[in-house]
């Protein structure tokens, strides 16, 4: 190998400073995770994405180096406009909870109101909206959860007898649809058998498969967590629990309280704890 083309100590040096991890910037990411809770999901697929980059393989020397870092802040308009991209309506991920109740008042189609649910679960957990969109759909007389449309045409105008005549001859897949949209609705008894009968097992199966999202259920991170207030009385007793756990704990924490509750105290006081135990690590 000539001279010419072997990288100097220099440029060996520089090469790996622009791969290294920046921990820094990891740290303000996480702070400006902190003064949004509402984009914390975009924020978290920012910071994977800066660290596939820091750790991806270092180009070779003389190689034309592309942009592998992220320069500055990133900025909150672009992580916005993604969820935006994602829901069933922009205003769901732009607008604060407080201003949503008129927007969701105004929608009368209950299939993208079950969407916005759905969507408000996975990324915000924001109760008054949750509450919202269900109050909504009882007004519309849409149950929250099941299929969204009707199994068969015309089906909220046929009689019970009818229904039964025409699952006599359907298949299991057709009876199985049936079943779950009757058991969120009517919830004739006639109707349910006839349509079991035909489907067997797969008709329970379809019925969790349309079920409302729920609160999962997990293991505590730690003995008598569930227990802590997330009120200015129990904050001192929360500090106290926070302040014994490792970074490891604190990061399990975390995740199960966003799993669950999703309270901004607690995440908060997680947070907090997080960087004390960062400083004395």
């Amino acid at each position: 190998m000539s001279d010419a083309a072997t990288p100097t100590t220099a440029q060996l040096l520089r090469l790996r400073a622009e791969q290294r991890f920046d921990q820094r910037m990891v740290t303000r990411l996480q702070e400006l995770m902190e003064q949004s809770a509402d984009v914390a999901d975009g924020w978290r697929m920012l910071k994977a994405d800066l660290v596939s980059r820091a750790l991806s393989p270092a180009p070779s020397a003389g190689a034309p180096q592309a942009q592998t870092r992220h320069r500055g802040r990133p900025r909150r308009s672009q992580i916005a406009a993604h969820l935006a991209a994602c829901a069933p309506f922009p205003e769901l991920a732009l607008t604060t909870a407080d201003k949503l109740g008129p927007v969701i008042r105004r929608i009368d189609d209950a299939a993208l109101l079950r969407a916005s649910y759905r969507f408000e679960w996975e990324h915000f957990k924001r109760r008054s909206v949750l509450r919202e969109i269900a109050a909504r759909l009882r007004r519309l007389g849409e149950p929250l959860a099941g299929p969204i449309s009707e199994p068969i045409p015309s089906y909220a105008s046929k009689p019970a007898s009818e229904l039964v005549i025409l699952l006599r001859s359907a298949s299991a897949d057709l009876a199985a649809d049936v079943y779950a949209y009757e058991h969120y609705r009517q919830a004739r008894p006639e109707v349910l058998d006839a349509a079991q009968a035909v489907a067997g097992a797969l008709a329970l199966k379809r019925v969790e498969e349309t079920r409302e999202p729920r609160q999962p259920q997990l293991p505590e991170p730690f003995p008598g967590y569930d227990n802590l207030v997330a009120s200015p009385q129990g904050r001192q007793e929360v500090r106290d629990a926070l302040s014994r756990l490792t970074l490891k704990e604190l990061a399990a924490v975390e995740e199960y309280e966003r799993q669950t509750r999703n309270r901004k105290i607690m995440l908060k006081a997680i947070r907090a704890a997080a960087r004390a135990r960062s400083r004395r690590a």
